[in-house]
């Protein structure tokens, strides 16, 4: 074999990866040039404008984040400014990018990134609730909103009720032996979990996300002063529907939820 038909063992894995790039000898480059034309053809032209849509509408967020955040530091009096400190403003940033497009956290986040400049809020501005934000869905910052913005009307006692079903009903469904059925006859006055948790306007999902951090905690007692009529029977009814379970096998406890010291503190930062 003639020293110019030699190939170096240790060049084949290079020319094996560049040929998939395009960027070695003529018959790869063309190879890729014809499959890169197929796949613009067949996917590459839709996938790239969409990304390009994308690009251009998350730009013209951030424009308007940006602008929101300038607006907000625009309200703090030059006297209250304080040295923006990196570290928070930083985080801040960082976690925000991810929802910049939803209004409502975009909205929030420019509110906490203004009060950390602010020397009336800065101390109350905790790094925790960065994270809080961060990891809030759209869904979540609405019922922030409905929270801050009924709080004083509802006097802080916002409507819930759990639903409980009979431990009887459960085991009804169930195979026992007979030495072990007198034992569930003194169970009918039994009530077993939460069937299902009806509360005011904000989801199970949204509930559990502000009982997790603190910002709500739920009073387990009935309140005279709370309006419970709106979990209302059709509601209850269209439950039990649901379940297929009978009105006499189940028990409503009301009781109500409230916005912790925490909460509206947290809520006195990103409102």
């Amino acid at each position: 074999m003639s020293d110019d038909k030699n190939i170096n063992i240790s060049v084949i894995p290079k020319f094996a990866d560049t040929a998939l790039e395009n960027i070695i000898d003529e018959p790869s480059k063309n190879i890729g040039n014809t499959f890169a034309d197929i796949w613009y053809l067949v996917l590459g032209g839709s996938i790239n404008l969409m990304a390009e849509k994308r690009k251009m509408k998350y730009a013209l967020e951030l424009k308007k984040y940006k602008a929101k955040i300038e607006g907000e530091i625009s309200k703090v009096p030059e006297c209250n400014r304080s040295e923006p400190d990196i570290q928070l403003i930083g985080k801040a940033l960082e976690e925000s990018k991810y929802c910049a497009d939803k209004e409502e956290l975009r909205n929030m986040f420019s509110k906490l990134i203004a009060g950390s400049i602010n020397k009336a809020k800065s101390k109350e501005v905790l790094p925790e609730y960065i994270t809080i934000l961060g990891n809030m869905t759209q869904r979540i910052a609405k019922s922030i909103i409905y929270l801050n913005n009924y709080l004083d009307i509802m006097r802080n006692q916002f409507p819930m009720a759990d639903i409980y079903q009979k431990c009887t009903n459960i085991f009804s469904k169930m195979e026992f032996a007979e030495e072990e059925k007198p034992k569930l006859e003194n169970m009918d006055d039994i009530y077993y979990s939460i069937l299902r948790r009806n509360v005011c306007d904000i989801n199970d999902t949204s509930l559990r996300y502000l009982l997790n951090h603190g910002i709500v905690e739920i009073e387990e007692k009935y309140s005279p002063m709370v309006n419970y009529s709106i979990i209302d029977d059709i509601e209850l009814n269209r439950i039990l529907e649901e379940e297929k379970i009978e009105l006499c096998n189940i028990k409503v406890k009301y009781k109500y939820y409230y916005v912790t010291d925490y909460g509206k503190q947290f809520f006195n930062i990103i409102m």
